[in-house]
Parts: structure tokens; sequence; C-alpha cells
């Protein structure tokens, strides 16, 4: 297969390899959050038996399974990291996948689907939508994050236009943090086992 960023075309599915959606692009990008070991490695390879260049993509906002929020990753249900508005609701995609605060163990979470990412013979890697919502950062690991990162008391981000400005700012560094944290991962891995993958944001 041809390198991944020698693609001019690529298109995404979450199936194995299917004769019925192999379109003739240069590459696809299998989208399988959560998965691991020898399932990821056999989806990722019977695309590559097939002369595509094999990106692997994930959730980089929700977690779609729900290992991480209900505890099944660490053994620690994380509650505290699902966004949440002034009115206490935390949002949901599609009524049951959490958006998630990239807390510093959501990062690592995401870290090791970048590794496994590569270890199952991915070409590319790419974590999909970075994104936060404006009507969030009441949930309680967002406001610890604020009396660290700015030694000031929480503000809830509906109180002033200067809250709201401050929690904004806060959640896009942490979201460059997690994007930086993820191309670190992902490099190493790749030299560790002398393999060229590619790093991609989709937004």
């Amino acid at each position: 297969a041809r390198p991944f960023l020698a693609a001019k075309t690529w298109f995404q599915t979450n199936t194995p390899y299917d004769p019925r959606v192999a379109i003739a692009t240069d590459a696809v990008v299998i989208h399988r959050h959560g998965e691991k070991g020898d399932v990821l490695r056999a989806n990722i390879s019977s695309w590559q038996k097939h002369g595509y260049s094999v990106g692997r993509m994930f959730f980089a906002d929700s977690d779609a399974t729900c290992e991480y929020w209900k505890g099944k990753w660490d053994g620690t249900p994380h509650d505290d990291d699902v966004e949440e508005n002034a009115a206490g609701r935390k949002l949901l995609c599609s009524g049951f996948r959490p958006y998630m605060l990239p807390t510093d163990s959501w990062m690592r979470h995401l870290e090791e689907m970048a590794v496994d990412s590569v270890a199952g013979g991915a070409d590319a890697v790419l974590p999909e939508e970075p994104l936060a919502h404006r009507d969030t950062g009441y949930e309680k690991s967002f406001r610890e994050i604020w009396q660290k990162r700015y030694g000031t008391p929480w503000m809830g981000a509906a109180s002033s236009s200067g809250a709201l400005w401050l929690t904004s700012q806060l959640k896009t560094e942490l979201y460059i943090e997690l994007e930086q944290r993820l191309a670190d991962a992902t490099r190493r891995r790749a030299q560790e086992t002398g393999r060229d993958v590619s790093f991609l944001v989709p937004v």
C-alpha cells in the first residue's frame, strides 16, 4: 500500500473489507472506536490486502463504547469528566454517547487507542472531531482544572462574557494538549516498530 499521505482520494467506513463499498480510491479510513488487538488488526489488514492504505479513526471527543465513562477501562467511573451544562444535564450524543472533557485520564485512554492503532497495522491515526460545547464547563473536573489553570475560583460560562472567554480558552488549550499527546504517542510507537505512520486531525 502507498503511504497514507500520498493518497489523493479516500473514504470512511466502519466495516472490514466489503466489495460492495470498496470503491476505487487510494486509501480507506476505518472508524473502529475502542477496538484493539487481533480484531482491529484483522479489520485493518482486510483492506490492506486489497491494496488500500488504511487509516484508523476513533472519537477524540466522546466515549462511544462507554468503556471509559462507566469505569471498564481502569476500574474507576469517570462521571465527573462528562461535559455538563448549567442545568446539570450531561451532554450525550444520540442519548448514550457522552461528550468528554479532555482530562489527563481521558487523554491517556485515547493515547492507548493511538498506540493500538499503530500496533494493529494502521498507516495513519485520525482522532475524530476534537470539540467542546459552548454551554458546558460545569462538570466537576472542569471546575478543578479551571482553578489550577487560572488560580482563581471557578466561574460558570454563563455568568459573564469574561467567564465565557476564559472557559472557551481553557477548553481550546485542553484539546490542543490532547492532540499533541496523541500525535506524540503515535510517533513514538511508530518509531519503535520502524513504521511510517501519519497523524491527521479530521475536523
